[in-house]
């Protein structure tokens, strides 16, 4: 597991961390925005701990999804979480409470002690607690998209 940081880069569970406040789009004077540099480092390191095989389960933000984009390789094997709602108006992006859904997807998958090896096993996983649906790669070189439906 990796978990990214605006301030750190890329940080293992295990890792002492001091508190911060810095976000992912804050743009740095006479730096620029703060994904564009990480951008450059984060893509070695995220590739290499995405390891040759298995899944890759991105809970990333959109904001934090600038730093790093994964190779067409590679997102052959990504499926990115999104969090959505089902509401009175229809299916709404949901931006302000996606942050804690997707811990929950990852406590989810942390508990149940098991490794989804491709999109369809995941979405079963999650399916077990939410509304789930699968979405393929738009074109070559994409990550696959699961979206989790929330109330």
């Amino acid at each position: 597991m990796v978990v990214i940081s605006a301030l750190w880069g890329a940080l293992r569970p295990a890792d002492r961390v001091p508190p911060y406040r810095l976000s992912m789009d804050a743009d740095l004077p006479g730096l620029g925005p703060l994904a564009r540099l990480w951008r450059e480092v984060l893509g070695p390191e995220l590739d290499a701990a995405a390891g040759p095989d298995g899944l890759v389960i991105d809970c990333r933000s959109a904001t934090y999804a600038q730093a790093w984009s994964p190779s067409p390789t590679l997102a052959a094997r990504t499926v990115a979480v999104r969090v959505l709602r089902d509401g009175p108006d229809g299916r709404t992006v949901v931006s302000h409470l996606a942050k804690h859904t997707r811990g929950e997807v990852t406590r989810h998958l942390l508990e149940a002690g098991t490794d989804p090896r491709t999109p369809a096993a995941l979405a079963r996983r999650l399916g077990e607690r939410w509304q789930v649906e699968l979405t393929p790669p738009a074109r070559p070189g994409r990550a696959w998209a699961v979206d989790v439906v929330t109330e």
